[in-house]
């Protein structure tokens, strides 16, 4: 079998910061919303340049919004 993509080699070079962020997320109890999705989409709009961004799980939440 010839790997597309290999993520757990990808992923090794991030494992802890990975792993940091998991247990960060699971220690706040927030899963959804919180102040690190408030943050991504603040980060996000200065990146992008846009006035709006809303973070979605996937790109059929994504259809939701904009349908």
């Amino acid at each position: 079998m010839i790997k597309f993509l290999d993520l757990q080699k990808i992923n090794a070079q991030y494992a802890t910061e990975l792993k940091q962020a998991a247990a960060d997320a699971i220690d706040s109890g927030w899963f959804l919303l919180g102040e690190k999705v408030k943050q991504l989409e603040q980060e996000l709009k200065t990146y992008i340049g846009s006035p709006n961004v809303i973070a979605v799980a996937n790109g059929g939440y994504c259809r939701q919004y904009i349908s």
